[in-house]
Order: structure tokens, then C-alpha cells, then sequence
């Protein structure tokens, strides 16, 4: 399964969970997990990641939530390639060859962490219910 959609995901599930908490003016607390999706300089890759989830409902119109995850692991690129000839001028293709330098080039990508802070502007909340019958 693609990383995005877990991570989506999961994030709906735990906003499905905690919004009736919000409706009601209280705060919430939640656990995030699931995979990260780098696509950064030179070295791509999936991390899992957990976290930890905050929100409160400031005002009838105002929310705010902040999340901070934890990625597990670096994402490394490696490989070889030769590189410049140093060989003379009119030299045959085995002495080209011969004085290359070879070369190892590694990428590292390390995620310490992942921090968000939210607002959330909205229609304003009444804590009336209505009328049944």
C-alpha cells in the first residue's frame, strides 16, 4: 500500500475519532504512526515514523493542534561510477581506461524530526443542542 495513503489514512481515522471532543470544547491527545515519504536532494525513500498528536479548541471559531513525529532510520543512496582520466593525449582506449578513478558517492538523508503547528478558523460552535421532538 502507498505510504501517502496510510498516512492519510491514519490521520482520518484519528480525526474521526477526536472530533466529537472538539465539538464539545474539550481538548484531544492522539498517537500518529505510519511511513514517511522523502523526496529530498539526492536520496529518496519511506521511513516509519510515530508521533504524538495535540489539539484545543481555543475559541467557538478557533482550534489549534500541533503534531511532532519521530522518523526511525535514515534514507541512503550509494553507488559507483568512474569519474576523470588522467591519461595523455592521444592514448588508446585501454590506457583511457586503466588510470580512471573510481568513485563511491553516498547520499544520507537523516529526519530527526517532524514538527506542525495548525490554526483552524470555523463557523463558530454553540454548545446549545437541538430541540428533540
Amino acid at each position: 500500500m502507498d505510504a501517502r495513503l496510510v498516512t492519510a489514512w491514519v490521520t482520518l481515522v484519528l480525526g474521526a475519532a477526536m472530533s466529537p471532543a472538539l465539538a464539545q470544547g474539550r481538548g484531544r491527545v492522539g498517537a500518529i504512526g505510519g511511513a514517511l515519504l522523502l523526496d529530498a536532494d539526492f536520496a529518496d525513500g519511506i521511513q516509519t515514523t510515530v508521533g504524538v498528536t495535540a489539539g484545543l479548541a481555543l475559541l467557538p471559531w478557533l482550534d489549534i493542534e500541533g503534531d511532532v513525529l519521530a522518523p526511525n532510520g535514515d534514507v541512503v543512496l550509494e553507488y559507483t561510477r568512474t569519474s576523470v582520466s588522467f591519461a595523455a593525449p592521444g592514448a588508446s582506449r585501454e590506457e583511457i581506461e586503466r588510470p580512471a578513478v573510481i568513485t563511491r558517492f553516498t547520499n544520507q538523508r537523516q529526519t530527526r524530526s517532524v514538527v506542525s503547528v495548525v490554526a483552524a478558523f470555523h463557523t463558530r460552535r454553540t454548545d446549545r443542542r437541538p430541540a428533540l421532538g
